[in-house]
């Protein structure tokens, strides 16, 4: 019975858009809620015991990058490229609005529904801006990820959109991820992690401003000042093409 209470509950507030579930209970029965999918976070013995549905979510909160900063070092990143514009999609691509699936675990609840919807929407706001073609990145390692990326080679010419998907980029034959990534900075491989990431993103993670994060108070960093404002600005003689451009940095571990 509290298996079908739960998923119920559960399941609505999915529908309502709520992905970050928590919840108290005793100790005795912790492990009865972690069977159905909640993680610990905290514990008082002999009272009671906070949890939530994400098994990283409380690691990540520690670590994760603020959006300015993420907007920050993407501008940085596409400088060098006179014709991409960065503009914030906001709540309406790839949100928990329009593709909660997207932010669940990779297994069945990647949705082909709530992708097929996100696209349905893009296709809107690719007719208001003009854009006739997306490019996306290749992605090997994550189901949903690789899901939306076949889903978007389907549907997008049938809305008017070109799909093109940009291959990962290897190094010495090895698709670079995240996890490549959040090793580095660990272990405090700086000459790697150059490798890796852009120079914007690299300069930042050497800066004062990243010394916050735990991971890299562990390896170390913070040698350089910290980065100008972020500026946003958007230029409507580039509308043609649409990017859709990772986060430079997953949260760090």
């Amino acid at each position: 019975l509290l298996n079908r209470v739960i998923s119920h509950l559960m399941e609505k507030e999915l529908e309502r858009g709520n992905l970050d579930l928590f919840l108290y209970t005793k100790g005795a029965s912790a492990r009865f809620f972690h069977d159905l999918g909640f993680y610990e976070i905290a514990r008082v013995p002999d009272r009671l015991v906070f949890m939530e549905n994400q098994p990283d979510g409380f690691r990540h909160c520690l670590s994760r990058f603020e959006r300015e900063t993420q907007a920050f070092l993407a501008e940085r990143g596409i400088a060098g490229f006179g014709n991409v514009v960065l503009h914030a999609s906001g709540p309406y691509i790839i949100s928990n609005a329009t593709f909660p699936s997207y932010f669940l675990p990779d297994d069945d609840a990647a949705s082909v529904g709530h992708a097929e919807l996100d696209l349905t929407l893009f296709a809107k706001i690719a007719a208001a801006l003009s854009i006739r073609r997306r490019y996306v990145g290749e992605e090997p390692f994550s189901q949903v990820t690789g899901l939306y990326n076949k889903v978007m080679r389907e549907k997008l010419p049938e809305l008017g959109v070109e799909c093109r998907v940009i291959p990962r980029l290897a190094i010495a034959g090895r698709a670079v991820s995240a996890s490549d990534v959040r090793q580095c900075v660990k272990d405090g491989d700086w000459q790697h992690l150059q490798e890796l990431v852009p120079e914007a993103t690299y300069d930042w993670l050497r800066s004062d401003a990243a010394a916050p994060l735990p991971a890299l108070r562990r390896a170390g960093a913070g040698l350089r000042a910290q980065p100008p404002p972020f500026r946003r600005g958007f230029d409507e003689a580039h509308q043609q093409d649409a990017f859709s451009i990772p986060t430079p940095l997953t949260p760090l571990n």
